[in-house]
């Protein structure tokens, strides 16, 4: 078995035809609490567990729009193979190291070493401000020695460990330092 969770999300081919009636979009553009873009290829938000789920929901939306304002979509396949930590600002980089169940999986923790870069660094605030913080780098490896831990889905769809603790699934690991909290 693979060290990813698989889920499946609906991308969306924006075709706009009929601008007038300004409620011809109205059963999709927030149909189940999923607010759509206008863009060119826009996703719903929204992931499934299931493909079929996923052709299941584009299925329906697509019945509640009218014929000639109906959209080309076609389903994208996501490979989680990592959950980072949000502890407020900061996010520390977590890899998947076995899937228990759909609503289990077990991580450990990666190191991350600072990469050079410029701090754009200026006076203010408590102590200061760095304006391209959103810049730092990162070289992400995994610790082999790293004690695994299990985190779990939570009724709402947050990944949380034992005490609480928010991860989000992602295709490849982040480290970021919010050096303005």
């Amino acid at each position: 078995m693979e060290n990813v969770v698989k889920k499946y999300a609906v991308k969306l081919e924006e075709e706009i035809v009929n601008q007038e009636d300004p409620d011809y979009l109205h059963g999709a553009t927030n149909y189940k609490g999923y607010d759509w873009l206008d863009t060119k290829v826009i996703s719903t938000g929204s992931e499934f567990d299931t493909k079929e789920d996923a052709i299941a929901f584009a299925k329906d939306c697509m019945s509640k729009v009218k014929e000639e304002d109906r959209r080309n979509y076609e389903i994208e396949e996501i490979n989680y193979g990592y959950a980072n930590y949000h502890g407020y600002t900061d996010v520390n980089p977590f890899e998947i190291v076995r899937i228990v169940s759909d609503k289990t999986i077990e991580i450990k923790a990666m190191d991350a070493k600072p990469l050079p870069w410029k701090r754009d660094f200026h006076a203010g605030g408590f102590f200061g401000h760095t304006s391209n913080q959103r810049d730092q780098k990162w070289e992400i490896t995994s610790i082999e020695e790293a004690t695994p831990f299990r985190i779990r889905k939570s009724k709402y769809g947050q990944w949380k460990s034992a005490d609480g603790s928010r991860f989000g699934l992602a295709e490849k690991p982040r480290k970021f330092y919010d050096y303005n909290f």
